[in-house]
C-alpha cells in the first residue's frame, strides 16, 4: 500500500491548528468566571449533581453547553478550565474550515486563512468565553461546509449542535439566510466557476440522511440521553432570548463595535477592502469573492443593529473578513519568485514601523505643555514618507512587481507583530478586563483571594476547607461559582437574627451597621465596568498603547463574625437586625 508523503501544507496546517490551541488553551482557568459564564457553569454543575427535576433545576438557553459541560463535570472535578473547555476545543476546530474548503480557496489562501483564524484576537477572545458564538459559529460553517461536500450525516451533526448553541446560533442564522437571500438576487454563479459553494443545492437524498441524524442527535445531546427532557425546550427558548435582544436597550454603544473591529484586525481588515475594491472594479466577479463580501457587510450591519449587542457578535464578520484578506494575499503574493530586494524592503519597512509605534506611544505620554506632540506628528509623516519612497525606488530600481510585495511583506510583518501583541494582551495580560472591548464587564477580579480567606477562616474554626457556614446576601452567580464548594453555603434575601452565620457577604451598598457591632468586615473588587461613555476612552491614543483608561468597581463585602478571631467575641447580640 502507497503511503502518501507528508507535503509542506501539512505542516503548515499543523502549525496554525497548534498555535490554535496554545493561545486558546494555556491560562484558560486563570481568569474568574463572569457573571454570565458563570451562571451556565453552575447549570452544569448542577446537571453533574444529579439535580435535574423541573422546580429545582433551571436549565439557560445553551443547551448544548450545558448538556456537555455538565458531562465533563460529571467525569472530572468542576474547574474554569473546564468550564471554558468547549468554547476553546470548538476555537481549535474552526481551523478545520481552510482545511476542507482548501481546493475550493487554493491552497495558499486556506493556509493564510488558518493562521489567521488561529491568530485573530476576536476569535480567540470568543474561544476562551463561556456564554460566546464560537460554539454556533464553528458549528454553524462546519454543517454547510459538510453539505456542500456531500457529507450529509455530518451536517446533520453539526446542525444539531449548531442549533443547541444558544441565541448566537439564531443570529448566524439570520445572517446566513439574508446573506443567501441577497447572493441569489444579485449574483448567478456561472458553471465555469471553480468554487464548489457556489452550488448551495437542496438534494432530497441527502436531507433523507440528514434529518434522522440531526433530529437523533437533537434528542440525545440535547435531552442528554432523555435525562433531561426540558433540554429541547431550552433550545427554543434560545429563539426568544435572540428575538427579545431587538426590543431591549443597548448596552453597548454602536460605535464600539467598529472600533474593536479598526484596532483589533487591522491587517485583516486593509487587506480585505483591497479585495473588496478589486471585486468592485473588475467586471468579471468571483462568486466566492462576492459571498465573503455580503457575508460580511451584513454580519457588520446586524451587530450595529441588533439591540442585544456585544463586541464578540463580531466573530460573525472576522471569517469573512479574514478569507477575502487571505484571498487578496494569495493572488498577489507569490514567496518563492521574490527577489531579495523586496525582503530587505520588507524589512525596512517593518523597523520603520516599529520606529512609528514608539513615537505614538510618546504621543500618548507627552506633555501638552511641552509643545512635542508637533513634532512627534511630523516625525511620523516623515517615517510613512521614507516607506514610500524606498517602495518607489525598489520599483524603480528592480520591478514594480518587487516594490509591491515588499511593500505588501511589509505590512504583513508589522500587522502581524500587532496582531500578536493584541492578542496577548487580551488573552493573558489583560484576561477578562474591562480595558479589552471584548468583555464589557468582568465579575470575581479578586475572586481567588476571597475564595482563599474564606477557606482560611473555614480551617480557623472547622479544620476543614469547606465546612464553615456561609451567607450570601448579594447574589452574583459569579459568587456562587467561586463558593460552590462551600458545603453550609446559602443564599438568602434577609440576614437571620438567630443563629447568626459565620460568614456573611453582602453587596457594598448593603451594609447593615449592626453589623459592625458582631463582625469583622473585608471588601473585595468584584465588577468592574469601563469608566467611560461612549465607544472609546476620552485619551484614544494612551489606551492603544498602553490600555491605560479608568475603571470602575463594585465591591462586595465578606463579614467574618467577631468570634472566629483570637480575644474576638460578639458584642450586643441582640441588636443585629435583618
Amino acid at each position: 500500500m502507497e503511503i502518501n508523503k507528508i507535503k509542506p501544507e501539512h505542516l503548515f496546517f499543523l502549525t496554525a491548528i497548534l498555535l490554535a490551541g496554545f493561545v486558546r488553551f494555556l491560562n484558560l482557568g486563570a481568569a474568574p468566571l463572569n457573571d454570565q459564564e458563570a451562571r451556565l457553569a453552575l447549570d452544569a454543575w448542577q446537571l453533574a449533581q444529579g439535580v435535574t427535576e423541573v422546580g429545582e433545576f433551571h436549565l439557560a438557553s445553551y443547551p448544548g453547553y450545558v448538556m456537555l459541560t455538565g458531562l465533563l463535570f460529571s467525569l472530572l472535578e468542576p474547574t474554569n478550565f473546564l468550564a471554558r473547555f468547549l468554547p476553546a476545543l470548538t476555537g481549535c476546530l474552526l481551523l478545520l474550515v481552510p482545511i476542507l474548503l482548501r481546493d475550493t480557496l487554493g491552497k495558499p489562501a486556506a493556509i493564510l486563512l488558518a493562521f489567521g483564524l488561529a491568530l485573530d484576537p476576536g476569535l480567540v477572545a470568543a474561544s476562551r468565553m463561556v456564554s460566546s458564538p464560537a460554539m454556533a459559529l464553528t458549528f454553524g460553517i462546519l454543517a454547510v461546509v459538510s453539505w456542500q461536500q456531500r457529507r450529509a450525516h455530518l451536517a446533520g451533526l453539526m446542525a444539531a449542535l449548531f442549533l443547541l448553541s444558544g441565541p448566537p446560533a439564531y443570529q448566524g442564522l439570520v445572517i446566513g439566510l439574508m446573506t443567501l437571500l441577497f447572493l441569489r438576487f444579485i449574483h448567478q454563479p456561472s458553471t465555469s466557476e471553480n468554487t464548489s459553494l457556489g452550488s448551495i443545492s437542496v438534494s432530497l437524498p441527502a436531507f433523507k440522511q440528514a434529518i434522522p441524524v440531526l433530529v437523533f442527535s437533537l434528542l440525545l445531546i440535547g435531552t442528554l440521553i432523555m435525562q433531561v427532557p426540558q433540554g429541547l425546550a431550552a433550545a427554543s427558548n434560545s429563539l426568544m432570548d435572540y428575538l427579545a435582544g431587538w426590543t431591549g436597550a443597548p448596552t453597548v454603544p454602536s460605535g464600539r463595535i467598529v472600533a474593536s473591529l479598526l484596532f483589533y484586525q487591522p491587517v485583516a481588515l486593509i487587506f480585505a477592502l483591497l479585495s473588496i475594491g478589486r471585486t468592485l472594479i473588475q467586471r468579471r466577479v468571483d462568486w466566492l469573492d462576492l459571498l465573503l463580501i455580503f457575508w460580511a457587510g451584513i454580519s457588520l450591519l446586524h451587530g450595529l443593529l441588533y439591540s442585544g449587542r456585544q463586541t464578540l457578535d463580531l466573530v460573525w464578520v472576522l471569517v469573512p473578513i479574514w478569507g477575502l484578506a487571505a484571498r487578496e494575499l494569495a493572488r498577489d503574493l507569490d514567496i518563492s519568485r521574490q527577489h531579495w530586494a523586496a525582503y530587505g524592503q520588507a524589512v525596512l519597512i517593518i523597523l520603520l514601523a516599529g520606529l512609528m509605534w514608539f513615537n505614538f506611544a510618546g504621543l500618548a505620554r507627552s506633555d501638552p505643555q511641552m509643545n512635542s506632540s508637533a513634532a512627534r506628528l511630523i516625525l511620523m509623516a516623515g517615517i510613512l514618507a521614507l516607506a514610500a519612497i524606498t517602495t518607489i525606488l525598489v520599483s524603480m530600481g528592480w520591478t514594480w512587481r518587487s516594490g509591491k510585495h515588499g511593500l505588501i511583506l511589509g505590512v504583513l510583518g508589522a500587522g502581524g507583530l500587532y496582531l500578536v501583541s493584541v492578542l496577548w494582551g487580551g488573552s493573558q495580560l489583560r484576561a477578562k478586563s474591562p480595558l479589552e472591548f471584548w468583555d464589557s464587564g468582568s465579575a470575581g477580579s479578586q475572586a481567588n483571594l476571597l475564595e482563599k480567606t474564606a477557606i482560611d477562616l473555614s480551617v480557623w474554626k472547622t479544620g476543614f476547607p469547606d465546612r464553615i457556614d456561609v451567607i450570601i446576601k448579594s447574589d452574583s452567580p459569579a459568587l456562587r461559582w467561586t463558593l460552590r464548594n462551600f458545603k453550609q453555603l446559602q443564599v438568602v434575601s434577609t440576614i437571620p437574627t438567630q443563629n447568626l452565620p459565620s460568614i456573611i457577604i453582602t453587596h457594598q451598598n448593603e451594609q447593615p451597621p449592626t453589623l459592625t457591632a458582631a463582625y469583622r468586615g473585608q471588601d473585595f473588587d468584584w465588577w468592574a465596568y469601563p469608566g467611560w461613555v461612549g465607544a472609546l476612552p476620552q485619551n484614544v491614543t494612551s489606551w492603544i498603547t498602553f490600555r491605560d483608561a479608568p475603571l470602575l468597581y463594585e465591591q462586595v463585602i465578606l463579614w467574618a463574625r467577631a468570634d472566629l478571631f483570637p480575644g474576638g467575641e460578639i458584642v450586643n447580640n441582640n441588636a443585629i437586625q435583618p
